[in-house]
């Protein structure tokens, strides 16, 4: 009987220690924020939003799930979540400076210079050696036209670390603005000798040799691009941009079907062939492939308005009535789909319900 007890005793002691743990918010954030982290490792970038998420409503004050979270919206090309995720970062933890690098390389795409060129300076003090910051500098100044200036300090950024294939690689975009063709080639393929993993160094090189028409190696470069980071839609639809330039369309939908299939779980990929067919003014196979999206996709709000907008355009308002309903069963709310009701119910003569 003694010996029962004390078995019970000790599992009973060792039950209200692991409840205790599992309860610790300390032990729970960072199992969210680690299971968050082998979604990514994974690519599967919208369930490690929602672990990053999960341990942030745990610690509000957890910088560095916000931004693992922004890390995640990026992948996704959500802007601007990744935005508001990386200015809580900076809020938190003002000293992570590579939070301040991604939101200035943020202000930079969306053309607000002076704000890039801010976070830049930020940077700077605190590490007056940044490459990334100094690359961002040169950007902003050959943005303003001062290309002699920009393309100095491009310079200085790639002597600041010349294994970067980033700093070489935004050497080579300002040298292309300056109209030296032959050193901007040299130096796109020297960024990705400096990194044969880089994404954007592919892509670069692919665009420049788009721009003088030199098809086969601009192909070359996105082919090698897809197998670089094949579960990243935009290789794919850049290689189709490429076939249209080229007037082959046949081969622009292959690759926009063949996207589809292999990344079928990626909404930017799964909508490709459809945005393709409306781009083409293909009427017939948009509304069959946006048919079949919207069966597969139920929940895929892009899908489902852009499905009823061609519906509307083609005059099937008893087919948008029932997309757009399913839409306002997901969305009471939406502005869009109230709009697009309404669009249906004025082409239905009535003006005051609409």
């Amino acid at each position: 009987m003694q010996s029962k007890r004390c078995l019970l005793l000790t599992i009973f002691l060792i039950a209200t220690l692991f409840s205790g743990c599992t309860r610790d918010p300390q032990i729970l954030k960072k199992k969210h924020f680690d299971k968050g982290q082998a979604y990514f490792e994974q690519a599967k970038y919208p369930e490690a939003a929602i672990e990053f998420q999960n341990a942030i409503q745990i610690d509000p004050k957890y910088s560095d799930a916000y931004y693992e979270l922004a890390q995640a919206y990026l992948k996704q090309a959500d802007w601007s979540r990744a935005y508001q995720a990386l200015m809580h970062t900076v809020a938190i933890s003002p000293e992570n400076l590579k939070a301040q690098i991604d939101l200035a390389n943020l202000f930079l795409a969306a053309g607000k210079l002076s704000e890039a060129r801010d976070r830049a300076l930020t940077v700077l003090k605190s590490d007056p050696q940044n490459a990334s910051a100094q690359s961002i500098i040169s950007s902003v100044d050959a943005s303003h036209g001062d290309l002699t200036k920009g393309l100095n300090e491009a310079q200085q950024a790639v002597q600041m670390d010349p294994t970067r294939s980033a700093s070489m690689l935004n050497l080579a975009i300002i040298q292309e603005k300056s109209k030296n063709l032959a050193a901007a080639e040299q130096s796109y393929q020297k960024a990705i000798s400096l990194d044969p993993k880089s994404l954007p160094a592919y892509l670069a090189l692919g665009s420049f040799y788009q721009r003088q028409k030199r098809w086969p190696e601009a192909e070359k470069q996105y082919q090698t691009a897809i197998s670089v980071d094949p579960t990243n839609p935009f290789p794919r639809a850049t290689l189709a941009n490429l076939y249209l330039n080229e007037e082959k369309k046949d081969s622009a939908e292959q690759t926009l079907e063949q996207a589809k299939s292999t990344l079928k779980d990626n909404p930017n990929a799964y909508r490709m062939l459809a945005q393709f067919y409306l781009s083409q003014r293909d009427w017939d196979k948009a509304l069959a492939e946006l048919s079949a999206l919207n069966s597969e996709h139920p929940k895929d709000p892009v899908v489902s308005r852009m499905y009823a907008e061609l519906l509307i355009q083609q005059n099937k308002l008893d087919e948008a009535s029932k997309v757009v309903d399913g839409y306002l069963k997901n969305s009471p709310s939406d502005p869009a789909a109230l709009t697009m009701r309404g669009q249906i119910l004025i082409r239905q003569g009535k003006a005051s319900d609409a």
